[in-house]
């Protein structure tokens, strides 16, 4: 039986209740006596009396062959160590943030990096394009599989983004870039020898065909147009087109002329004044 208290005559001899010692806080092979009053012999390796109850590395988080001492244990570490040299990753990630582009790669395996230790993250050029110095504008500069801020050389192509152009603005069957794209022309080209083109109408609606695209259309002829009086009476007026207006028959003193404005819609001409009722007339354009 262990005994941790003696007393003589009232008197106190030995008392060990008050102790705290333990094996792990005596060197390997020493013995002492606990507050238990049990025989206790020494576990922690001899480290010059340093206490490591506290430490809480694993032989992962130490380099490969070098040792510390854990909890009163010896550890061999088994991470490896990367000495003051590039290390090469192969096949990073690449992306861009909108600001900067970012390579990225995880680590394959634990390691420790020495202080003057670089990282080099490689990847395929590949991944930025794949165009040449004569895709590029001459004085402008990409990078590319064809290297680092290759310099263009290309001196053909031209900065089109301000271009406003349509296909309808084009010769028929001829080509041109607008903003980047390649326009086909759908206008059809007046003839060398038309200098204007005329149309004979007999409808106030008429249908009208053009070839040519430039030019004002003007009207020269007569009509009729009906209007409506006093006491509900209609009157027709002779209307006579003279160009870009026209005159309007009057009762009483001298016709009245009013301005025309002519114009193409959906294959129609618009523009004739209202109330029109006869017409019989020539449309032309060039003039």
């Amino acid at each position: 039986m262990a005994v941790n208290k003696v007393v003589i005559n009232d008197a106190v001899v030995l008392d060990l209740t008050g102790d705290t010692v333990r094996a792990a806080d005596l060197p390997k092979g020493v013995i002492a006596h606990s507050a238990t009053g049990m025989q206790i012999t020494g576990t922690r390796p001899a480290t010059g009396g340093t206490d490591t109850s506290d430490a809480t590395a694993t032989a992962g988080d130490i380099a490969k062959g070098k040792t510390a001492y854990v909890q009163g244990e010896k550890v061999t570490g088994t991470v490896d160590t990367v000495e003051a040299k590039q290390y090469t990753m192969e096949n990073a990630s690449v992306s861009y943030d909108g600001s900067h582009i970012l390579h990225s790669k995880k680590f394959q395996y634990p390691a420790l990096y020495k202080e003057g230790a670089s990282v080099k993250l490689r990847t395929s050029p590949s991944t930025y394009g794949n165009a040449t110095a004569a895709d590029v504008a001459k004085g402008k500069t990409m990078t590319s599989a064809a290297g680092l801020k290759v310099v263009g050389t290309n001196t053909n192509d031209a900065d089109t983004s301000d271009a406003d152009a349509t296909a309808s603005d084009i010769a028929k069957g001829k080509t041109a870039y607008v903003q980047g794209a390649k326009v086909t022309g759908t206008a059809e080209p007046a003839e060398s020898n038309n200098n204007v083109e005329a149309y004979a109408i007999t409808s106030t609606s008429p249908s009208v065909n053009f070839k040519r695209t430039d030019g004002a259309i003007k009207i020269w002829g007569y009509g009729t147009m009906t209007s409506s009086g006093g006491w509900g009476q209609q009157t027709t007026s002779l209307v006579a087109f003279e160009g870009d207006k026209y005159h309007k028959g009057a009762i009483y003193g001298s016709p009245s002329s009013t301005s025309l404005s002519l114009s193409i819609s959906n294959g129609k001409l618009s523009g004739l004044p209202s109330g029109l009722t006869a017409i019989s007339a020539i449309v032309t354009r060039g003039i």
